[in-house]
C-alpha cells in the first residue's frame, strides 16, 4: 500500500510541476466501460491540459476511474483507478491519442464459503490509445487500455466529456 501512495503522490507531483496555467482546459464526464476480465462497468474520468510537453506537443492529463459490480460468480467489487497522460495527435474532427499512466486495481470477493473475505490490489503500467471527437457542444472519446502487470487486462471505454470541445 505504501508503494500504490508514493507512487500516486510522484505521478500528482510530475502533473502538477509540468501544469501551465494558461492552458488549463478542464473537461469531465463518464461512459461505459468493458474489461476482459471484469465484463460491463461504469467509467468517469477528467481530463485537463498540461501544455507544450513533448516535441511542441500538447500534453493531457487524465485521471479515469472504472467499476465494475458484477464482475465475478460471487458477492465481489471490482475497481480501477488510472492516472495518466496522454499526447493528441494532429486531426481534424477526429483526434487520435496515445499514452500510458499507472493502473491500480482493487477486487474485494465475500465467499459463501466460511465467510470468507478476499481482497488484493494490484498496481501495473497502463498502455492507453483512442481518438475524441465532437459530439455537438461536447466532446466523445472512445479509449482502449491494455494494463501489463496489476490487473492484466484489455478495457474498453466511451465516455462524453462536459467542459468544453476539442
Amino acid at each position: 500500500m505504501r508503494r500504490i501512495r508514493l507512487g500516486l503522490l510522484a505521478i500528482a507531483l510530475g502533473l502538477v510541476i509540468l501544469a501551465r496555467p494558461a492552458h488549463a482546459q478542464f473537461r469531465f464526464g463518464g461512459g461505459p466501460a468493458w474489461g476482459s476480465d471484469s465484463d460491463l462497468g461504469i467509467a468517469a474520468r477528467v481530463l485537463f491540459g498540461l501544455g507544450r510537453q513533448i516535441d511542441q506537443r500538447d500534453l493531457t492529463g487524465q485521471f479515469s476511474a472504472a467499476w465494475f459490480v458484477d464482475a465475478c460468480d460471487f458477492d465481489c467489487t471490482y475497481f480501477e483507478f488510472t492516472p495518466a497522460a496522454f499526447v493528441p495527435f494532429s486531426g481534424t474532427d477526429l483526434v487520435p491519442f496515445a499514452g500510458a499512466g499507472l493502473n491500480i486495481s482493487h477486487a474485494s470477493i465475500n465467499t459463501p464459503f466460511q465467510n470468507d473475505n478476499i481482497s488484493d490490489t494490484e498496481v501495473g503500467l497502463a498502455l492507453l490509445g483512442g481518438v475524441l471527437f465532437p459530439i455537438g457542444n461536447l466532446t466523445g472519446q472512445g479509449e482502449g487500455r491494455v494494463t501489463l502487470g496489476g490487473s492484466q487486462q484489455l478495457l474498453l471505454s466511451f465516455s462524453v466529456l462536459f467542459g468544453g470541445r476539442r
